[in-house]
């Protein structure tokens, strides 16, 4: 019903997280009912055939699931950007590799003071946001001062 609700409203591109919330939900309870049954086993094939039509069809209700492996270079790499970050990246239309790709770069080069809110404004301000970092990276190694606000 969140689905529904949330497709009638102008936050319609997080419907397809809410119907995945929903079936997943749904899914879960009636795995209850159908536990220790003969129709285990059918349950969980035709579980597996709808996640599978969902990938072969290019639905988006495997959003969340992107938003996890966007996240995991950043994790692996010490450059922490949040889960919620890049879901909220996503919704602002603002390509999450992007920011994450500069701000791995940052941190990798040593430089502070840069943040992913830094980097996200200046994208939606219409700058190249690994452009910017890169420069800011010669500047440091050039030993050139910067100011600390400047990817604003």
């Amino acid at each position: 019903m969140t689905a529904i609700g949330v497709d009638r409203t102008g936050y319609r591109d997080i419907t397809a997280v809410w119907y995945f919330v929903g079936s997943a939900a749904f899914l879960g309870g009636f795995f209850d009912v159908v536990d220790g049954t003969p129709f285990e086993i059918a349950f969980l094939a035709s579980a597996a055939s709808f996640m599978y039509l969902s990938v072969v069809l290019r639905t988006r209700t495997l959003l969340f699931v992107g938003m996890v492996r966007v996240s995991s270079r950043p994790w692996s790499s010490g450059a922490y950007v949040g889960l919620l970050t890049l879901v909220g990246m996503r919704l602002r239309r603002v390509p999450p590799s992007t920011i994450v790709t500069a701000r791995i770069s940052a941190v990798k080069a040593g430089l502070q003071g840069v943040s992913v809110n830094d980097l996200e404004a200046h994208y939606l301000a219409g700058g190249n946001v690994v452009r910017v970092v890169n420069a800011l990276t010669s500047a440091d190694k050039a030993n050139i001062g910067y100011p600390s606000s400047a990817p604003r």
